[in-house]
């Protein structure tokens, strides 16, 4: 099976040549790229880009967002999560997103709204990833549903400082073993939602959730 993008890009360096192809990106991750961007832009849908632009320049192409967002999530399950003031200067490349454990990936961005509890939707993601599962080792099998059945817990308020540790250990031995990737990048996706939302993870420890009370505002950087 081949990727419908890279038949059509194929096609267009037949046309228009490698130079024609080089002119966009950078030198290390050259040409044309399509982005899916999602959540709480005005016009959400796949858009036109290259790598080296701005995260926050790629929003935009889906319109401007105003007000105040919880986090930019890049890539899905196989990603992670940036802050809002890490996503208004960061840059969309495997080099700029490096820092953050996150490379450009899919070209999936999800702008993630406010009043949306964002524990809640990264926990609906690991529920959606425990029913994906290939079942063919013990960090598929287990690892990953034991994972999503712990943030879970967290989500609903449930969870204490012995479980948080549980966690975070099962997400340690969920990096490795695994007989695909699939695991790793689970592990990755909780791990950088933890970082991201830790003050989140906090609130709903003591048994609250911020959502509709958020005060980060997301700002493009000029």
């Amino acid at each position: 099976m081949l990727n419908a993008e890279t038949v059509w890009r194929v096609a267009q360096i037949v046309e228009r040549g490698a130079d024609w192809f080089r002119s966009y990106g950078t030198p290390a991750e050259p040409g044309p790229r399509l982005a899916s961007v999602s959540g709480a832009v005005p016009s959400p849908g796949v858009v036109e880009t290259a790598v080296g632009v701005g995260v926050g320049r790629l929003i935009e192409a889906a319109g401007r967002v105003d007000g105040p967002i919880a986090g930019v999530g890049l890539g899905g399950l196989s990603g992670g999560w940036l802050t809002p003031h890490e996503a208004a200067s960061a840059v969309w490349s495997r080099a700029g997103l490096s820092a953050y454990g996150l490379t450009p990936g899919p070209g999936t961005v999800h702008v993630l709204a406010a009043d949306d509890c964002p524990l809640e939707h990264v926990s609906d993601l690991l529920d959606y990833a425990s029913g994906e599962t290939a079942g063919q080792c013990g960090p598929c099998m287990f690892g990953v549903l034991a994972v999503a059945a712990d943030f879970a817990l967290l989500t609903s308020g449930q969870a204490d400082r012995v479980a948080m540790q549980r966690l975070r250990g099962r997400l340690g031995l969920l990096s490795g073993p695994g007989a695909c990737r699939f695991p790793d990048g689970v592990a990755g996706y909780a791990r950088s939602a933890l970082r991201v939302f830790a003050s989140e993870v906090d609130v709903h420890i003591a048994g609250g959730c911020t959502a509709g009370t958020r005060r980060s505002t997301y700002a493009v950087a000029g």
